[in-house]
């Protein structure tokens, strides 16, 4: 799920170069996914637990979709 938000994201920032405030969308999706994780840890008693691991795992989709949306972008352009 992280790695369609990356890379919708990077398709909402638009074309290269970015715009300064296009760069903090990647660490914007990280807290987002680390604030979810807090909740869930806070949920324990419902079954929902939060893990460091899942965290690393939401950065790297989010990471792989940002990258992945841009390589798709710039392929299109350059055809």
């Amino acid at each position: 799920m992280y790695g369609v938000l990356g890379g919708l994201l990077r398709w909402a920032a638009g074309p290269r170069p970015l715009a300064l405030a296009a760069r903090g969308l990647p660490a914007a999706a990280a807290v987002y996914g680390l604030m979810l994780e807090g909740v869930q840890n806070g949920l324990k008693s419902a079954g929902r637990t939060g893990s460091w691991l899942d965290a690393w795992a939401n950065l790297a989709g989010i990471v792989f979709g940002w990258w992945l949306a841009d390589w798709m972008m710039n392929k299109a352009r350059m055809e």
